[in-house]
């Protein structure tokens, strides 16, 4: 959802650019209330340094991502963003993908014990 809102912000009518960026954010959140709670099932059993990991991990990527991009920008305006913000939603999505292969086989149910 993220990737396919991002890039319906390089269209050239205002409301599909509004609609992308409405779809990136939602995707966006989504996926990282959907880190959060998977940190029950695949932090066992130091759930608490899990957590604390993630949310160190993502604050200090949300204030380089607010950073690092200025440059592109000045260097390629928005479609450089864009090709930036696909990339690494991307690298995020391969190292989910191969980084929690072994959640599948733990019971969910069992989570909360």
């Amino acid at each position: 959802m993220s990737i396919t809102g991002i890039a319906l912000t390089l269209a050239a009518p205002l409301p599909i650019g509004i609609a992308g960026l409405a779809m990136m954010s939602t995707g966006v959140f989504v996926t990282q209330a959907a880190s959060q709670g998977y940190l029950g099932v695949g932090g066992r059993p130091d759930r608490g340094a899990a957590a604390a990991l993630y949310l160190t991990i993502y604050y200090s990527g949300c204030g380089l991502g607010a950073v690092l991009p200025a440059g592109i920008w000045q260097h390629g305006g928005w479609p450089a963003t864009v090709a930036l913000i696909l990339v690494v939603q991307i690298a995020a999505a391969v190292l989910a993908r191969y980084g929690w292969q072994g959640a599948a086989s733990r019971p969910v149910e069992n989570a909360l014990a």
